[in-house]
């Protein structure tokens, strides 16, 4: 994909695209598969591309419609998905929305980005379309999701692709109240005004939890650039587990 694309540097982003892409690789040394994100963010890192993470099937519905209205839209976009959940699921998913609605959620989207989107900085972009399609589904989905003490000295910021891997760190301030998440939903663009909101003055430690691709937390770096720009200087501490380790034989 990305060879490809780069042929057309400077206006492959405002092409009607939507990649809807499955966080799932196989690993040879092992023999199984892998639920694995890293690679698949390098590439959209390095080709510009937003990312919009959802974390389970419902998630995954509602992404889809904003990816695709953004494509419409000529944003360029990448919808990551964790498919080695996908592929397990052999289950009906609830709440699922009925083709016909679903047409009617993206005529309306559409229609609520179509004169604002096109006079937004990119990073500005997807915090919109997230916000108007709140309005519309009534959810609550944003860039970077908090949960816990806002104020807790200690607070982990939290990028997977895994449902099992977000909702350990969701449980966390349940039971301790000294410690606070943030779950990147957004990760590129980084939208360095939407997270700085919601770093407290009391908090003395970040510690960025993700995928590294090699020796390289990108997450951390962006945490890290973030802060720098608003004048914040607090430690941040590396967190990173190797690509890949969630395996289904």
């Amino acid at each position: 994909m990305e060879p490809v694309l780069l042929k057309y540097h400077g206006t492959y982003n405002s092409l009607p695209i939507s990649f809807q892409v499955s966080a799932v690789d196989f690993n040879s040394d092992s023999g199984s598969l892998a639920s694995t994100s890293a690679a698949a963010l390098s590439v959209a890192r390095n080709l510009k591309l937003p990312v919009l993470t959802s974390f389970n099937g419902v998630e995954a519905q509602h992404f889809s419609i904003v990816s695709s209205v953004l494509a419409q839209l000529k944003v360029a976009n990448v919808h990551l998905f964790d498919g080695l959940a996908a592929l397990k699921t052999n289950q009906t998913i609830g709440a699922v929305l009925p083709s016909a609605q679903i047409d009617e959620i993206s005529k309306k989207l559409y229609a609520a980005l179509s004169d604002k989107i096109g006079k937004l900085h990119s990073s500005a972009k997807i915090s919109l379309a997230l916000s108007e399609l709140n309005k519309i589904l009534n959810t609550n989905y944003q860039p970077f999701e908090q949960y816990g003490d806002k104020n807790a000295a200690t607070t982990f910021v939290v990028y997977s692709t895994t449902e099992q891997t977000v909702n350990l760190f969701k449980h966390i301030p349940k039971v301790s109240s000294k410690v606070g998440v943030i779950v990147a939903r957004v990760p590129l663009p980084f939208e360095t005004a939407e997270f700085n909101k919601l770093v407290s003055k009391n908090t003395k430690k970040l510690v960025v939890v993700t995928e590294a691709l090699g020796a390289t937390n990108s997450l951390k770096l962006d945490v890290q650039a973030s802060l720098f720009f608003e004048g914040v200087f607090i430690e941040v501490v590396d967190a990173s587990y190797p690509s890949g380790i969630h395996y289904q034989r």
